[in-house]
């Protein structure tokens, strides 16, 4: 990659190239939801998190070091370091160790993805197995990231 290149464009460049054949549950391009996620960042850093929020996890080849080497900050590598889910990690686990990051970039990443997540719209015939996921796993972990968003932007105003 080119080293003018922004932080930003470089995840366009990456995500393009590795979720060009990738499609999500309701057989949408998976760039889709990359995109909108990352469109919810508040900042450049939340933008270009946002955008490789799931390369790590869903991607063999590529980890932190590969980011790094890639000329991506070690901020937004800690960012997405801390967003991927961990092999054998329960997602409530997973819910519960973004909260105790208490990264307000995390969350917010996260708050956008399970938004996404749990938009049924994006699915053509939503089963009922894709609303008991909203019901059981989405929307409760969603609940407790708002919390914990709140919590920390009154701690901030005080």
């Amino acid at each position: 990659m080119n080293k003018d290149t922004n932080e930003f464009e470089k995840a366009e460049i990456l995500v393009h190239e590795l979720f060009k054949d990738k499609v999500d549950k309701g057989g949408n391009r998976y760039l889709v939801h990359l995109y909108n996620v990352s469109s919810k960042g508040i900042n450049d850093l939340e933008k270009t998190a946002g955008l490789l929020h799931d390369v790590i996890e869903d991607i063999d080849f590529v980890d932190e070091e590969h980011l790094l080497k890639l000329g991506f900050s070690k901020e937004v590598v800690q960012i997405v370091s801390i967003i991927t889910k961990r092999e054998n990690e329960s997602y409530n686990d997973y819910i519960d160790r973004l909260i105790k990051s208490n990264n307000l970039n995390v969350l917010h990443i996260k708050k956008a993805d399970l938004e996404h997540n749990m938009d049924l719209e994006r699915i053509n015939n939503p089963t009922i197995k894709d609303r008991e996921r909203n019901r059981v796993k989405y929307q409760p972990n969603y609940q407790k990231i708002m919390n914990k968003i709140e919590e920390m932007e009154r701690d901030y105003i005080c």
